[in-house]
């Protein structure tokens, strides 16, 4: 793990930066090695991709921007 960490600060990345960073690559030439033999996706793994039924998600309340109004008479 040093030399992870060392690799990453030598590279000017966050060790999940550098980590990410490997995997792509390492992704990429397995698919420029075996290219007929793309992943397909499983089909229980909906979640990776929204439904058209799935809602938007809930959005919070803006706060602190309006005047307060008293009833004065």
């Amino acid at each position: 793990m040093e030399h992870l960490g060392a690799w990453a600060e030598k590279e000017f990345l966050t060790v999940p930066q550098l980590t990410r960073v490997v995997v792509k690559r390492a992704i990429a030439e397995y698919l420029k090695q075996n290219p007929s033999n793309p992943p397909t996706p499983k089909p229980d793994s909906t979640h990776d991709s929204p439904s058209e039924t799935t809602p938007p998600p809930a959005t919070k309340a803006k706060r602190g921007n309006k005047k307060k109004t008293t009833n004065t008479p």
